[in-house]
C-alpha cells in the first residue's frame, strides 16, 4: 500500500508543478517587463539598482525571482525522483504540498496581472514561489541527506505556508488605510 501511496503523490506533485509551471509562464508573460532594468541580470549600468527607483527594485526582484525559479524547479524535481527512489513517503509529501503552494502562487500572480489590485502582485507572488523552491530544496535535502533523518511532513507544510501566507501583508495594508 505504501508503493501505491508514493506513487500517487508523484504524479499528483508531477501534475502540478507541470500546471503551476503553465500559469507561472503565462503569469510571465503577462507581466515581465524592461522598463527600468533592461536586461535580464542587471539594472541599467550597474548590477543592483538605486535604492531610489522603487520601480526599478520590484522589477530587478522580480527578473531574479524568475531565474531561481528556473534554476530551483529542476532541482526540486531531481529531489523528487530521488524521494521517489527511496520510498520516502512523508517527504514525497511535503514535495506535493509545495506543489500545491508553487500553483496557488502562480494563480494569484496570473490574477494580479489581470485585475491591477496591487502593482508589485505578480512580482510578490514570483519572489513567494521562488523562496517556496528555496526552503523547499533546504527542507528536503535536509531530511534526505541529514545522519539524524528526523523529518516529519508538518515541518515542511508549516514552513511553506507560512511562506505563502507573506504576500497577504501588502494586500491587507492597502485595503486597511
Amino acid at each position: 500500500m505504501s508503493q501505491r501511496r508514493i506513487v500517487v503523490l508523484a504524479l499528483q506533485a508531477l501534475f502540478l508543478f507541470v500546471l503551476s509551471l503553465g500559469v507561472l509562464l503565462f503569469a510571465g508573460l503577462r507581466t515581465v517587463t524592461f522598463y527600468n532594468c533592461t536586461a535580464w541580470l542587471t539594472c541599467g549600468e550597474q548590477i543592483l539598482p538605486s535604492l531610489s527607483d522603487q520601480y526599478g527594485i520590484f522589477e530587478w526582484l522580480h527578473h531574479w525571482s524568475i531565474i531561481t525559479i528556473g534554476l530551483l524547479l529542476p532541482l526540486v524535481l531531481l529531489l523528487a525522483v530521488i524521494v521517489f527512489r527511496r520510498s520516502d513517503e512523508m517527504v514525497m509529501a511535503g514535495i506535493r504540498n509545495l506543489a500545491m503552494l508553487f500553483l496557488i502562487q502562480a494563480g494569484a500572480a496570473v490574477v494580479t496581472s489581470v485585475t491591477s489590485v496591487l502593482w508589485q502582485g505578480p512580482a510578490l507572488h514570483f519572489m513567494t514561489a521562488a523562496l517556496l523552491l528555496v526552503i523547499t530544496v533546504g527542507i528536503v535535502g535536509w531530511a534526505l541527506f541529514s545522519p539524524n533523518q528526523d523529518f516529519s511532513a508538518p515541518v515542511l507544510q508549516s514552513a511553506l505556508v507560512v511562506i505563502s501566507v507573506i504576500p497577504v501583508v501588502p494586500y491587507i495594508s492597502r485595503f486597511v488605510t
